[in-house]
């Protein structure tokens, strides 16, 4: 439902905020997005979803266009719409599958790493140890079970 789709989106963006700047950024977007939809959109796809989220960051500042940036409530009202059109659990498998590389099932610390480092290289290394043992059950491994409840917080 909406409301929970906006609570899971507005805690996205909290994450992905860095540095509590209270906007995300081109960077910050494009791991939200991946986290949130289970894809890493490009340039041009962030500045149709600026737009379509109604932002006003892409008005002409001195000849340039303003960097591209989404705050809290442009980014919870966009992800809503969006959240509507996905299939949860077939976004999730296919995360799980982007991290596991060499299709063993399973997910180790370094296919974390590996992943991260390829579509969100932003994203600090400690970070990424904390999303691998909030997710893993034993310490040295995330099952396909273990990522669901971790991404779906379920």
């Amino acid at each position: 439902d909406d409301e929970a789709s906006a609570e899971l989106a507005s805690r996205c963006f909290r994450d992905f905020d860095l540095g509590r700047k209270g906007f995300l950024d081109k960077d910050d977007l494009q791991c939200a997005f991946l986290a949130l939809l289970g894809f890493r959109p490009t340039a041009a796809e962030l500045r149709q979803f600026v737009r379509a989220a109604r932002a006003e960051h892409t008005a002409e500042k001195d000849g340039r266009k303003a960097p591209l940036r989404m705050d809290e409530a442009e980014f919870v009202a966009f992800s809503i719409q969006r959240l509507r059109l996905l299939d949860q659990d077939e976004v999730v498998r296919e995360m799980f599958q982007a991290f596991d590389q060499r299709c063993k099932g399973f997910l180790t610390r370094e296919d974390f790493h590996a992943a991260f480092a390829e579509v969100c290289p932003v994203v600090a290394r400690d970070m990424v140890d904390d999303a691998f043992s909030e997710a893993s059950a034993d310490g040295r491994t995330v099952t396909f079970r273990d990522f669901w409840k971790s991404v779906t917080k379920g």
